[in-house]
């Protein structure tokens, strides 16, 4: 550090598969000699003021300066070591979601859906600000975390508007597995996201979807007797 400011934007040398995934460097005002180096395992996404953010590879005491340009001289730099690890496919899981019908005098089902899904990470400093995380350092065990999350949180909103919206279908399980995969890959899939923003999902699966035994039994008896009233009116 030279008069106060960072001459040199570096970290420590990473494994890819390290725990580490995104690493936050202090800020720092941007001098026409500071330097960056990324490095084999990382890429830096790297803010300078309200510009466009800037990918930097892997390199050695590059002048930032020669990426950001001359103009971005004596404003606040902001940079975010990211691993290059790509995301594998990950499980998610609704254990139990409570479904209420009032027209149904208030029955109420329990319902659970499993499957896999394939985030990506478009935009890792779109993400690390979502995150709101205190530490400099985000592993990969929060990002999956945040992850998870987001799409267990649409997907629990899409399979309620889906039991919502017809009775008949919650006894056909085909049925339900099937539109539910449809939903998800229309809706949630290969498009950015509120909820998450960074990220977006490449493509969903729908193993199974549970509702038990003794709630669909009461449902069905609520939903008959229900009918048999209407017709007999």
């Amino acid at each position: 550090m030279e008069n106060g400011r960072v001459r040199i934007i570096e970290i420590a040398e990473r494994d890819i598969n390290s725990g580490r995934m995104m690493e936050k460097f202090p800020d720092t005002v941007l001098a026409s000699d500071t330097l960056i180096s990324v490095p084999v395992n990382y890429y830096a996404d790297v803010r300078v003021a309200d510009g466009a953010p800037v990918t930097v590879k892997s390199c050695q005491k590059k002048k930032l300066v020669k990426m950001v340009g001359g103009d971005k001289v004596g404003k606040k730099v902001s940079v975010l070591f990211v691993n290059k690890r790509k995301l594998t496919t990950m499980s998610w899981g609704i254990g139990s979601l409570p479904i209420r019908y009032d027209f149904l005098g208030g029955a109420t089902i329990n319902v659970g859906a499993n499957g896999n899904v394939l985030p990506e990470i478009v935009d890792a400093g779109e993400l690390y600000t979502a995150m709101q995380s205190e530490n400099e350092t985000v592993d990969i065990t929060e990002v999956i975390s945040i992850i998870t999350a987001a799409f267990r949180s649409c997907a629990s909103k899409i399979l309620v508007e889906m039991f919502y919206e017809a009775i008949e279908p919650i006894f056909q399980t085909d049925f339900l597995v099937s539109e539910l995969h449809r939903r998800l890959n229309e809706r949630i899939c290969n498009r950015k996201l509120k909820i998450l923003p960074g990220v977006i999902f490449k493509w969903a699966t729908v193993a199974g979807i549970r509702v038990r035994e003794e709630d669909k039994n009461a449902l069905l008896a609520r939903y008959s007797g229900k009918n048999q009233s209407s017709g007999r009116r």
